[in-house]
């Protein structure tokens, strides 16, 4: 094999890598058997690093008429002027694998409950989260990525939460069905691998209802993707489901959450325009089987591997 101007040569078959972004070279043949996951090399599409690149100063950037509103509302409590705080159920965040008060110990009231509002900096550690949680998620393979949420699956049914448990197990099952790797033989002379590999890095979600959200949350997951749930009192709040997460084995940052009052100031810094716009251009709505297949294509990417056969 032998590499000239932008193309490669292997016998007499040339390709003009220029117009692959993502190629994997081999220049022994490998016996691949069963369900193995190739996890190569870490690269990211063209398209997320400049997304990553403007969801932290999104998130850092201070925006002044938010922070007065959030001062100035009336549904907002510092944790510390609370008297009775044992008669009032308080939620935190969850990023790094665990339960985290806001950085100013301010919440919103709902249903006699005290919320986490979370803060510029609050969302910026979460995101971190998620993100270092990306990395070691994404490595793992899809075996035992099933491995962790078939536990969670398990203590799903064990809570008689059977819904959400037949939604897991559908998911848990898609892999087998749509092959992780795929490839052909051209020319008689290279063999050409396709596998998939997560796109964003970090999905945002954000649903009305229960059963939605877990249908996505599992799509993220099994792509290899970490999450941030953001919810406020209009939409699914999923807190009570963390702690399973983390018994299953799921590592830290890997799922994360965050709520505010106010959910829009969180669409704009995280997803970068508004939620709707940011979810309907990854999932689809229903349950024909384009609904596992698409987003599970749009979630991930395609690597290619080039082996010259001997």
């Amino acid at each position: 094999m032998s590499f000239k101007r932008g193309c490669f040569h292997a016998a007499n078959v040339t390709y003009d890598y220029k117009q692959y972004s993502d190629l994997i070279f081999i220049n022994t043949y490998m016996d691949f058997r069963g369900c193995i996951q190739l996890w190569m090399y870490k690269h990211l599409s063209e398209y997320y690093r400049a997304n990553a690149k403007l969801v932290i100063p999104k998130i850092t950037y201070q925006n002044e008429s938010i922070n007065q509103n959030q001062e100035s509302s009336m549904n907002l409590v510092h944790l510390s002027s609370v008297v009775k705080i044992n008669d009032i159920s308080v939620g935190n965040l969850f990023y790094d694998g665990a339960w985290q008060k806001p950085i100013k110990g301010m919440y919103w009231k709902h249903n006699d409950s005290l919320w986490a509002n979370a803060t510029d900096t609050d969302i910026k550690k979460c995101y971190q989260s998620a993100w270092k949680g990306y990395k070691t998620w994404s490595i793992m393979s899809i075996e035992t990525r099933i491995q962790m949420l078939s536990r969670f699956m398990s203590i799903l049914k064990f809570t008689g939460k059977f819904i959400l448990a037949a939604i897991v197990e559908r998911w848990i099952k898609f892999p087998y069905f749509y092959g992780n790797i795929q490839g052909h033989i051209e020319n008689e002379m290279i063999e050409i691998l396709y596998i998939r590999k997560p796109f964003l890095g970090v999905i945002i979600l954000r649903e009305e209802n229960e059963n939605i959200l877990f249908f996505r949350l599992m799509q993220s997951l099994i792509t290899g993707n970490s999450v941030i749930v953001m919810f406020d009192a209009n939409f699914c709040n999923p807190s009570s489901y963390y702690d399973m997460f983390s018994r299953c084995g799921i590592p830290p940052g890997v799922i994360n959450l965050l709520s505010h009052e106010n959910i829009s100031s969180l669409e704009a810094k995280l997803c970068l325009e508004d939620y709707t716009t940011y979810a309907n251009r990854y999932f689809l709505k229903g349950t024909s089987i384009q609904t596992y297949i698409t987003p599970f294509l749009r979630l991930t990417i395609p690597k290619r591997i080039l082996i010259p056969l001997q």
